[in-house]
């Protein structure tokens, strides 16, 4: 998508050349890969979950450092080093359980 848009203002990109200025942004902390959707998102703070609609695809997102220090302290616990926690919850979220509800209501 990105190559496209660059191709529509002009500029010639190699897929290649985006993929690689993306892993830096997220060596950077710029921006967050998402696993479950395998998109991007820029990153507000480094302890986010990030929540997936699985039926529209909208990303929430929770800023919670609690949450990774409990991780990391696990992790610890069991010799185990965390270099990139990601937490991604799989769900349903306001607009689409809503909309679900009056489907179900309409019947």
């Amino acid at each position: 998508m990105l190559t496209e848009m660059l191709r529509e203002q002009g500029e010639i990109v190699a897929v290649s050349l985006v993929f690689r200025a993306l892993r830096k942004l997220v060596e950077c902390g710029t921006l967050h890969k998402l696993l479950l959707s395998r998109g991007y998102v820029p990153t507000r703070s480094p302890a986010e979950i990030y929540l997936h609609c699985t039926a529209c695809g909208e990303i929430g997102r929770i800023a919670n450092e609690e949450t990774f220090l409990k991780i990391e302290d696990a992790a610890e616990r069991r010799r185990f080093r965390v270099t990139r926690p990601i937490v991604e919850v799989v769900g349903r979220c306001a607009h689409c359980l809503e909309r679900e509800a009056d489907a179900r209501f309409r019947q």
